[in-house]
């Protein structure tokens, strides 16, 4: 799993979360790294931050859809935008968009309907 976030607490809160719920967890702190360590690491899905430096959440989520090594990746967008419809990209890029202050419960499932979804999309 390659969770985004620039806000380091933040992004050190939910690393251990995860840890805990038995992810192998690769954090990078904005899009562009991102997108390095997306390439070079096998990741299973994405959480990320909507709004961050040098690449946001869903200009990232556009270069993966567009890298056929990386398109069919889950991506989860995680926003403290009052509308999820506005953060979300039209173009279906993101699979699922959650509200910050995010609880611990809710992305777990989140995470779990994802790869749900996608591995039924791959033995089809």
């Amino acid at each position: 799993m390659l969770l985004v976030e620039d806000d380091r607490s933040l992004r050190r809160f939910l690393e251990v979360t995860l840890q805990r719920a038995g992810y192998r967890v690769i954090g990078a702190e904005d899009g562009l790294e991102a997108m390095k360590l997306a390439f070079s690491n096998d990741i299973n899905v994405v959480v990320t931050d909507a709004i961050m430096p040098h690449l946001s959440g869903q200009q990232l989520a556009a270069f993966m859809r567009n890298n056929p090594k990386l398109a069919k990746i889950p991506i989860i967008l995680l926003t403290g935008q009052e509308n999820k419809e506005a953060a979300a990209t039209a173009d279906g890029s993101i699979d699922a968009c959650l509200y910050k202050p995010v609880n611990a419960d809710e992305l777990k499932d989140c995470i779990e309907i994802c790869l749900s979804k996608r591995n039924d999309q791959l033995s089809n």
